[in-house]
């Protein structure tokens, strides 16, 4: 159950940034512009046949989107001592200028859909193709990632980075569904590669939702459809249906033909618009060479990415089993899933950098490796519709082992050598409980503000629980910053979709805060229904830190006694107004 997806509409608020740059944007437009026509045509020969394969039995459909998306920067993500040298400075460099009002995003976005039913037999097949226009504020983020990368050891007279283009984990075409659907007998049902599946009840915060890892690069985590940001993985996916009990069983198999990129949740560690404040301008992934430490430095990144690690080995098999059933008027679910979870970085066994701890290894990356450690979950679901309150109300728990955390937060006297980066001192492994309450309720503002119809109220209590936890652990929430993880991580969030004139303009308000760290996120929008097929999203996305310095690392020791950025932090500086308009086909 995915409700944001019905229910994420939302409130336009004026942009309150200055100089607002269109050209980039006019570019993905275009491209929307352009396929629609042929679309249209589609269309109309597609509802030619639709009678006569209704009559055999068969189906053919051919859908999907083109889509145009900008964002614009609502305050200064450039912000930072501007400077090569980043072991004295209390704020990374990004661009060294006011970046209120630069365009952050210019994208477009084709989306085409392949489903073919022969009697019991379904083969889908789905295509995606992302293109971005490398804006002016992505421009100086780009020439920036080389002068401003870690530690300031490597300003390049190039003005360019030595790792891949920025742009390349934005522009990308690839296949999102490939399977067959079929029958294995009356009560078996297979469906064999590529594709997605969800888990779990939660929003926002994923607790089962984990079979497939994200890609929070481009978009971090407030893209309304998850879908969107979700990777497509290939397994064999099997249901066994046992009407007499009421329930289902499904069984997964990834056989580990996934690409390592496919593999666990990707987040931008190379400098770009969402990267963690104040790391945007900061690429991990450059070459340290100007770095005498170093055994090879002109070869060799600051952090390489191993996807082969005994941690996690992307060749590995995974998989898992989840009983869903229907008990009175109560949906539940019993599951167990086998997987990838969040990366971690294995620190280099050098005595100079890196560190000297046991979990230190030799590594393709001078400060060490990111990795992808397996997981496993065992959860627990159940919903259900109360008269008494007339709400539905949710739950999740999930115990998680193996769940892999960087420590060393330069407290506790825990300091690795020379550099001082926290997280640094090494990896451990713990074992958490995640559990999610959440109510959702037909709330009627018809008479108060004058809705269409009743509108759709949620809300959720997400917290993280910590097994076996020790403070002199030191745990850290994110390699690179200060914040010590706590026991306990508790967030509400909160959503209310409204619907008016018929349903053609749908406001909605998504609102979210940290209780154990503080900061939080507000989130209006509002869509316009244009027709049959088209639609016009506006959205502010707003974020409220507790720490207005998110405190990296620094070489001095003068911020050691800073608390550090909790999650609301890393976006510190980050808000957007966002566009983003739609031709449904």
């Amino acid at each position: 159950m995915k409700m944001k997806k019905a229910i994420f509409k939302g409130s336009a608020q004026e942009a309150r940034s200055t100089n607002l740059s269109i050209k980039p944007l006019v570019v993905a437009v275009a491209l929307t512009l352009t396929f629609s026509p042929s679309i249209w045509a589609q269309q109309s020969n597609s509802k030619t046949d639709a009678a006569s394969e209704l009559l055999s039995g068969d189906t053919t459909k051919i859908g999907g989107y083109v889509r145009a998306m900008g964002s614009w920067n609502l305050e200064n993500a450039g912000s930072g001592n501007v400077g090569n040298n980043l072991l004295t400075n209390d704020k990374m460099p990004s661009t060294g200028q006011d970046e209120t009002g630069a365009m952050s995003m210019a994208r477009g976005t084709v989306f085409l859909d392949f489903e073919a039913k022969r009697n019991q037999t379904t083969i889908k097949a789905s295509v995606r193709s992302d293109q971005e226009v490398e804006t002016s504020y992505l421009k100086r983020l780009n020439q920036k990632r080389a002068g401003n990368s870690v530690l300031g050891l490597n300003a390049l007279p190039t003005g360019k980075s030595t790792s891949s283009d920025l742009m390349d984990q934005y522009n990308d075409t690839q296949i999102r569904d490939l399977y067959v659907d079929f029958p294995i007998s009356e009560n078996v049902q297979a469906r064999i590669g590529k594709q997605q599946v969800v888990w779990g009840e939660s929003d926002f915060f994923r607790a089962m939702d984990i079979v497939n890892g994200f890609d929070y690069r481009w978009r971090s985590f407030l893209e309304v459809e998850n879908e969107e940001l979700r990777k497509t993985n290939w397994m064999a996916n099997f249901r066994i249906n046992f009407p007499e009990q009421n329930g289902s069983l499904q069984a997964i198999i990834k056989p580990g033909l996934d690409r390592g990129e496919d593999i666990g949740n990707s987040y931008d560690i190379t400098g770009g618009r969402w990267a963690n404040n104040p790391y945007r301008g900061v690429d991990f992934y450059n070459v340290n060479n100007a770095n005498s430490f170093t055994a090879d430095p002109s070869t060799k990144a600051y952090l390489g990415t191993n996807y082969r690690h005994h941690l996690g080995d992307k060749k590995d098999t995974t998989g898992g089993l989840r009983w869903t059933g229907l008990e009175g008027n109560l949906n539940y679910s019993l599951a167990v899933l086998n997987g990838f979870g969040n990366p971690v970085v294995v620190p280099a066994g050098n005595s100079i950098i890196g560190s000297t701890g046991s979990t230190a290894e030799a590594t393709s990356g001078s400060l060490g490796d990111v990795v992808f450690p397996k997981i496993t979950a065992y959860g627990f679901t159940l919903n259900g519709y109360s008269p008494t309150f007339d709400a539905v109300f949710s739950t999740e728990q999930v115990l998680t082992t193996g769940v892999a955390y960087n420590f060393g937060s330069m407290k506790n006297g825990s300091q690795n050598p020379v550099f001082n980066i926290p997280g640094l001192d090494g990896y451990m492994k713990k074992n958490t409980v995640t559990s999610m309450f959440r109510m959702d309720k037909s709330v009627d503002l018809t008479k108060v503000i004058g809705t269409s119809r009743p509108s759709f109220g949620s809300v959720q209590v997400f917290n993280t629980h910590i097994l076996n936890y020790n403070k002199s652990d030191d745990l850290v929430g994110l390699i690179g910053f200060t914040g010590a993880l706590k026991q306990n991580t508790t967030w509400v969030t909160g959503i209310l979709g409204m619907n008016y004139s018929n349903d053609r303009i749908n406001p909605a308000l998504a609102v979210g805060g940290d209780m154990t760290n503080g900061g939080g996120f507000i989130i209006p929008s509002v869509e316009f229904v244009l027709g049959d097929f088209w639609r016009l999203k506006a959205e502010a996305d707003i974020f409220f830190s507790s720490k207005s310095r998110p405190q990296a690392f620094d070489n001095q020791g003068g911020n050691v006694a800073d608390p550090g950025a909790p999650l609301m932090g890393y976006f510190h500086g980050n808000d957007q107004f966002v566009l983003r308009l739609t031709r449904n086909f």
